[in-house]
């Protein structure tokens, strides 16, 4: 039994360099051989050839059954980062998304600065002047006057006055300009007596200053008026 062991292995050996070196296709898939059982020979012979009388056919595949599939080998080590790939073109605009909730109310936010208190003229006045003891003609006293005023953007007034002295009213409308505001200095025409009003607002309600008359001497000297906001025409 050992003989036929050692002479197998030398047949299989002989085997491994008869496939070394014969010149078998490429695309054949079946080896024939003859062994000699005697000396443990064993020749590689062509598909159809006739083994001697000690010898014996043999043939067996080039290609063995496929094997079982091993285990999964470990996980290699990370590679290198790669570079970084060129910007991919933007994408379409999306659809508009869904009207937000209202958000919460704000802080109160600083006190403004302070305005000067002055606002426009515009709108109806009411006032009086003092006429000193022995000036114009006697007509001393309180006596009432009414004024209707338009200011305009440039600060020229127009509108209209009634006075009313020892019950007499005097009335001047004036389509042009009877007069102007500078910040809060204010002087206009009177009209009647040829009075000319000069003064200054104190607010945007109230109002005060001195009038003059030109057509009597007697009335030369400043006469006080005053007068408040009435209503707006």
């Amino acid at each position: 039994m050992n003989v036929l062991k050692s002479k197998v292995g030398l047949m299989f050996g002989s085997l491994l360099l008869g496939l070394l070196f014969a010149s078998t296709s490429s695309a054949q898939t079946v080896i024939y051989g003859c062994y000699n059982s005697s000396n443990g020979n064993l020749r590689i012979v062509s598909q159809n050839t006739n083994c001697s009388g000690n010898e014996t056919a043999i043939n067996w595949n080039v290609i063995g059954p496929q094997g079982p599939q091993g285990t999964a080998g470990p996980t290699g080590a990370a590679g290198a980062t790669g570079p970084t790939g060129p910007q991919g073109p933007s994408g379409p605009i999306g659809p508009q998304g869904l009207k937000g909730d209202i958000g919460a109310t704000g802080p109160k936010g600083d006190p403004g600065p302070s305005g000067t208190g002055i606002g426009g003229l515009s709108g109806r006045w009411e006032g009086t002047m003092v006429i000193p003891p022995g000036a114009c003609s006697g007509n001393t006293g309180s006596n009432s006057f009414v004024i209707v005023i338009v200011e305009l953007a440039s600060g020229d007034i127009t509108g209209s006055i009634q006075i009313t002295v020892a019950n007499q009213t005097y009335r001047s409308t004036s389509a042009a300009v009877m007069g102007r505001r500078i910040g809060s200095q204010i002087s206009f025409d009177g009209g009647g007596y040829s009075s000319f009003f000069n003064g200054t607002l104190q607010d945007n309600d109230n109002m005060s200053g001195t009038v003059s008359f030109s057509d009597d001497p007697r009335c030369l000297q400043s006469t006080p008026w005053s007068a408040h906001r009435a209503s707006v025409p």
